[in-house]
């Protein structure tokens, strides 16, 4: 009853607790997405369309982290 009372009082934030589930959820995202476009680039045999998918694939992560964690500092004290 404790945690629930300091909910209530904005002593205990739910952010820091959902921000690494939502960083792999992106993870996810950005990886399916650089597979889906370079198997997309092949198909369709476009070396631009293959390149932004190694750099989706590649980048994608990083920004999901650096976003996360700019969102986290927010919420440090």
């Amino acid at each position: 009853m404790k945690k629930f009372s300091d909910f209530l009082k904005f002593k205990l934030f739910i952010t820091p607790k959902i921000m690494p589930v939502m960083f792999w959820v992106f993870v996810f995202v950005a990886v399916v997405q650089g597979i889906t476009t370079i198997i997309w680039g092949a198909r369709i045999r476009s070396a631009s369309t293959i390149t932004s998918g190694i750099f989706t694939l590649l980048i994608g992560p990083v920004v999901a982290r650096i976003l996360c964690e700019w969102v986290l500092t927010f919420f440090r004290e």
